[in-house]
């Protein structure tokens, strides 16, 4: 597996956990994805991914959770 292809997973995995996991993974979700985001030397491979991390932070704001 190429390195494209475990970060491909990698995003995928945390994008599910982000949208669908329990609170506290979540959470922890988020905030692998913000960094990684925010990380300019990904910015190519992780463009794909910031549509749907646009959309999970959209949704957070209807959490009754803060952090989320």
């Amino acid at each position: 597996m190429g390195r494209t292809e475990l970060l491909d997973k990698a995003m995928e995995s945390l994008l599910v956990i982000a949208a669908k996991g329990e609170t506290e993974c979540r959470i922890h979700s988020l905030n692998i994805l913000r960094a990684l985001y925010r990380e300019s030397r990904l910015n190519q491979v992780i463009g794909p991914y910031v549509g749907r991390g646009m959309m999970l932070a959209i949704q957070g704001f209807d959490a009754l959770f803060w952090p989320v």
